[in-house]
């Protein structure tokens, strides 16, 4: 281009420039600046840039001053010709200048086609071709302004290709021949830019299928040019400056022999039988039974010797040098290679195999001067693998990956430096983790293949390789990710092995036996290292406590499992005793650790012994016996270290897992006299240790024997009644309940009530048995009601009631009632009548409370809970004696919380918890089609409608995110539990389409539009559940058939829902919202004909012949309330 004095280079534009200039000048706003020549104007924008990047004194209000500035300098009618002079001259002006002329340029594209003549579009488009291919200008330029530049150009060809610019992609790749950078550059960009075109971008479907499939037939030549790059640099700068990796080990002893095979998986390597522990022989294999023999990646040379197959091998380079060029040059050629992998089909005639052989060779690049080149090659692999590609030959393909995979590891694996840290460590972590995956990718997606080929050596060599690998990681998120990859490959081991015949599986299971076994043994230990070492946070040890790769293995293994975790068992538990032997009241972290761990796995395995119990008792007795043991123990220690103490509520809980285990026994026991003894010995035996740690003054301790007594009362219920340790909790309980934490006296309660209530297994019980019981029950509780009931209806209760011995006692009485009628809530009627008969005195009294704490959240949370589970647990009974008291203390409780008083809960932090609670407490009362409730129903309507939805459910206030849910749910069950209300039918009774008049409109549109609104919202989850409810309303009340709802209704959310599916806000919806729309269309064909389809048509031609009018709920919603709008249509 021209070059010179900025005035020269005016005098000399170019015609077609001049012609844009004039264009420019007509479609340009007024401006305010002062008409200047273009030289002037150069220096102005100059200055004008200059002061607001390069002066660190400029203030804000200037600077936006100067955008204004700008904004105006642009419209301006030479200014692109003023910017063409600055661009052709860049070593004079600044990069920001530059900049700012190149997006005077990218303003024109919007209108690239339909404003700008093709005369103008030619020659602006050889200028910048000539500002890109010219070194002199392209070294001038920053590197942000040459990528703009190139993208400048490319957004140029994607407009006019290959109409106007036939030979783009030619021009391109003839760049390669002397300057290969700028032509893998400007292809890396057409890709990106062809094959995404942006939401925002203004082009048609059409054209974008048309860009990708420009972009698709280019791809063989683009492949091959990315590809020569990469191995050009490979050649010439990698294996010319790299080292070759040493071993720390020769070939023939680092691999594993050939008589030994999948074996050397395990750390152990067996060369040790393990102790045998109970049940070892009747559960299945022990590793000790030996291992089968299978071939290793090696062969035998001329001499005798074991060496690597060189063809399953590759050469790895250690400190690989790279240039500057170089790097930048592999970088744009991986990212180009990733780009197209993630989309184009990985069929011929596209080089997936040659790609995939370059790919490897970077593969290996993991220094910290390439390591990134590494991670990139390694994520191309994983694109690939990804997207389940297997070529024709498919066996050479997987033996090529599990060779250089099993490389890759053994390097990673390899100790090079003085410290013996393994490179694993060492390495860039973006690259470690595009290793790990990449086996995860390999084991999901090829290892059964890999079992398969005939003579198979590699995976068995690939697994070794990962298992050491994997247990060199440091961080616990490395060491998930390893493990994730174990689960993959263990759960295709469990899907393989359900699939084959008995002779078979034992035959497979075999051959994996020593891995995995050791995996699971590493496993464990690991879980102990993580939970003592000081570089995990309680996170971290908690995600990997979470996994469960140890239980999976012991459904392929249990006799193994169960000896790993008896021996870890008894030796932790053998040293605490020897230390508590020496009066010390501590013990070694790790042996404490030890015990968690193996009870943690008990716990997780427990239901094993249920499924094979007979096979497994003998194991499963011995396991229980030595946690009751080691219980027994720590009792004795009363004083013991708090880590102690913990450990003894981990042993409770995990004693609780094993209640069907125990019930299992029970019925054992109920058919065998020898069993029964056992039984009842290790019932008194449970019994006493249970309660006497319910005397410990620690909460962890407490909450564990609570449960523990729960699970025995509800799931095994022996006759606990006649063990002395359980009488004497009974006869002490609402004095020492008041102590514990609440979850604990309500899990006493609750266990005290099952005993009452829940006859021993099996057994039948007469009509005078269940009478006793019910006396026995209200004898029991009368203590408790008594206190209970003397303190709120005390005559000075309303002048007490803030006191803390008050609150204190009505908190742990609703505690104590809680669990009475938790204990019944999923029981037959008999149970609940007899708990409904003792706390029948509490029943009225308990609602004159919501008025004396109306305004305390705390006190009014705990007892909006209370009546709700009293509704929920004795429904029935409720609405056969007290459905007056329900219904006043709805009345009561929604006048609590109308208006000012809603507003003054809601402005304090716990104002969430009472809307809450208060729509669990109506859900309650809502949720059964009593008929007295029409009468508060219009209330109950009005409520939800007024005061909830508007000042909590409406709005965006993310503190009711999670009360969202709930309310839609109410509203729900208020219209399925009382559609009479409504319609005047029975839901049962309705067949073909309904003709009874609908009632209550007012009230129906409102709750209807309140579902719809919420498909306007932001929330998906609230949408999909929404759609979800209307659509079961529908499937049981015809609701899409009724004629109101087709009259005023389905119109407007038909309409609502074509403008969300144009829109695709929520197009992963739009599925769901298609069947939604065409389940209210097929309720009535013709409203799709008259209405539906002819304002949807007219709506997109600017036609509002449908408007929506608002109006308001009837006159028993207050005046001076918020109130829901609802739609009706026009006449």
């Amino acid at each position: 281009m021209r070059h010179g004095r900025p005035c020269a280079a005016a005098a000399q534009q170019s015609p077609p420039l001049q012609q844009l200039t004039v264009w420019l000048s007509v479609q340009a706003h007024p401006v305010s600046l002062q008409q200047q020549s273009p030289c002037s104007m150069e220096d102005q924008l100059q200055f004008l840039l200059k002061e607001y990047f390069e002066s660190p004194s400029t203030p804000p209000s200037r600077k936006k001053q100067i955008e204004s500035q700008l904004e105006e300098l642009k419209q301006r009618p030479d200014t692109v010709a003023v910017c063409e002079r600055l661009l052709s001259n860049p070593n004079a002006t600044s990069p920001y200048t530059h900049w700012f002329c190149l997006t005077v340029f990218e303003d024109l594209l919007p209108q690239w086609q339909s404003r700008v003549s093709e005369s103008l579009r030619k020659s602006i488009r050889e200028f910048l071709w000539s500002l890109v291919t010219s070194s002199q200008h392209r070294t001038a330029f920053a590197s942000f302004v040459s990528t703009k530049l190139y993208k400048l150009l490319v957004l140029i060809a994607r407009q006019e290709y290959p109409s106007e610019w036939p030979d783009f992609f030619d021009s391109i790749v003839a760049l390669q021949q002397h300057d290969e950078a700028l032509c893998l550059n400007l292809l890396k960009i057409a890709v990106e830019e062809f094959a995404n075109v942006r939401d925002q971008d203004a082009i048609h479907a059409s054209r974008r299928a048309h860009l990708r499939a420009i972009i698709e037939s280019e791809c063989p030549r683009i492949f091959r040019l990315a590809t020569q790059a990469l191995l050009r640099v490979y050649d010439s700068e990698i294996m010319h400056n790299g080292l070759p990796f040493a071993e720390t080990q020769d070939a023939s002893s680092a691999l594993p022999s050939p008589g030994i095979g999948i074996g050397l998986m395990s750390p152990l390597k067996f060369t040790q039988h393990l102790v045998s522990s109970p049940g070892t022989d009747v559960l299945g294999y022990s590793p000790s039974k030996g291992l089968p023999q299978l071939p290793s990646p090696v062969y035998r040379n001329g001499s005798g010797n074991y060496e690597r197959d060189p063809s399953y091998a590759m050469h790895m380079t250690q400190h690989a040098q790279l240039s500057a060029g170089g790097t930048a040059l592999c970088q744009t050629a991986l990212d180009t290679i990733h780009l197209l992998l993630a989309w184009i089909p990985l069929v011929d005639p596209f080089p997936v195999q040659i790609v995939v052989n370059t790919l490897l060779k970077f593969a290996q690049l993991n220094n910290s001067h390439v390591s990134e080149l590494g991670a990139r090659s390694i994520a191309c692999l994983n694109e690939i693998l990804a997207r389940k590609y297997a070529p024709s030959s498919v066996a050479d393909f997987i033996v090529l990956l599990m060779g250089h995979i099993c490389e890759l590891l053994r390097f990673l694996t390899s100790t090079l430096d003085s410290d013996g840290e393994k490179l694993a460590v060492t390495v860039d972590e973006d690259y470690r983790s595009k290793v790990t995956d990449l086996v995860c990718h390999f084991v999901t997606q090829h290892s059964q293949r890999a079992e398969s080929l005939a003579g198979d050596f590699q995976l068995p060599e690939l697994l070794r390789l990962f298992f050491e690998y994997t247990f060199v990681q440091q961080t616990a998120g490395d060491f998930s990710a390893c493990m994730r990859v174990w689960d993959q490959f263990v759960e295709i081991m469990a899907a393989t092995n359900q699939a084959k015949d008995a002779s078979q599986a034992a035959l497979y299971l075999s051959r994996y036996q020593g891995g995995i076994v050791g995996l699971a043994s590493r496993l464990i230990q690991r879980m102990e290292t993580a939970t003592n070492t000081k570089d995990w946070t309680p996170s971290e040890v908690a995600t990997v406590d979470k996994m469960s790769l140890d239980l999976m293995i012991a459904e392929l293994y249990p006799s193994d499992v169960l000896q790993l975790c008896f021996e870890l068992l008894s030796n932790g538990g053998m040293a605490i005793r020897n230390a508590l032997g020496r009066k010390s009241m501590a013990a070694e972290q790790r042996d404490v650790e030890a015990v968690k761990i193996a009870s943690f796995v008990f716990g997780r395995i427990s239901h094993l012994f249920t499924k094979q119990f007979e096979a497994t008792f003998g194991a499963s007795s011995a396991v229980m016996d030595q946690f009751l043991s080691l219980s027994e123990l720590l009792l004795d220690h009363r004083q013991a270290s708090d880590q102690l103490l913990s450990l003894a509520g981990n042993v409770l809980d995990t004693v609780s897992l094993y209640a069907h285990w125990l019930m299992l026994f029970h019925q054992t026991a109920q058919a065998n006299f020898e069993a029964a003894a056992s039984f009842d010995a290790l019932i008194t035996r449970l019994s006493l240790i249970t309660t006497r740690f319910l005397t410990f003054d620690n909460d962890q301790v407490r909450m564990a024997s609570s449960r523990l007594l729960c699970s025995l009362s509800e799931t095994v219920r022996p006759d606990l009644l006649k063990q002395p340790a359980v009488l004497q909790v009974l006869s002490e309980m609402h004095q020492t309940a008041l102590t514990f934490p609440q979850d604990a006296k309500i899990n006493l309660y609750r266990f005290a009530t099952n005993l009452f209530v829940l006859p021993v297994l099996n057994a039948k019980t007469s009509e005078q048995e269940w009478k006793s019981r019910s006396d026995m029950f209200g004898q029991f509780m009368q203590p408790l009601l008594s206190a209970y009931l003397a303190v709120i209806q005390s005559q000075d209760m309303a002048a007490n009631s803030n006191r803390p011995e008050v609150r204190q006692q009505i908190s742990a009485s609703l505690d104590a009632l809680s669990g009475c009628l938790l204990a019944v809530r999923s029981e037959s009627t008999l149970p609940k009548e007899v708990v409904f008969a003792a706390l029948r005195p509490e029943i009225r009294p308990v609602a004159s409370l919501l008025h004396l704490y109306g305004n305390d959240d705390a006190m009014l949370c705990l007892l909006l809970d209370h009546i709700s589970l009293l509704f929920n647990a004795l429904r029935a009974q409720m609405a056969r004696e007290n459905m007056d008291v329900v219904m006043d203390t709805i009345e009561l409780f929604m006048s609590m919380l109308k208006g000012d008083a809603l507003v003054a809960h809601l402005r304090r932090p716990t104002g969430s918890a009472v809307v809450e609670r208060a729509i669990g407490f109506l859900s309650a009362a809502i949720d059964h089609p009593y008929k007295g409730f029409s009468q508060i129903l219009p209330q109950v309507i009005a409520f939800c409608v007024g005061e909830i939805y508007p000042r909590c459910i409406a709005g965006t206030d993310k503190a009711f995110d999670g009360i969202r849910p709930l309310f839609f749910d109410m509203l729900y069950k208020l219209l399925l539990n009382h559609w009479r209300h409504f319609f005047g039918t029975r839901v049962g009774a309705m067949v073909g389409r309904e003709q009874s008049e609908s009632r209550n409109e007012a009230e129906f549109s409102a709750i209807i539009q309140i579902f719809v609104s919420s498909f306007q919202g932001q929330d998906v989850e609230i949408f999909k559940q929404n759609m979800t409810l209307l659509t079961q309303l529908n499937d049981k009340c015809r609701l899409f058939h009724k004629s109101y709802f087709q009259d005023h209704l389905a119109v407007p959310i038909v309409d609502l829902l074509f403008d969300i599916l144009l829109q695709r806000s929520h197009d992963f919806l739009r599925d769901d919202i298609v069947d939604f729309v065409s389940r209210i269309m097929v309720a009535n064909m013709d409203l799709l004909q008259t209405r539906i389809a002819p304002q949807f048509l007219s709506r997109r031609h600017g036609a509002h012949f449908f408007a929506i009018k608002v109006r308001f709920l009837p006159q028993h919603v207050p005046a001076n309330k918020p109130r829901l709008p609802i739609w009706q249509p026009d006449d």
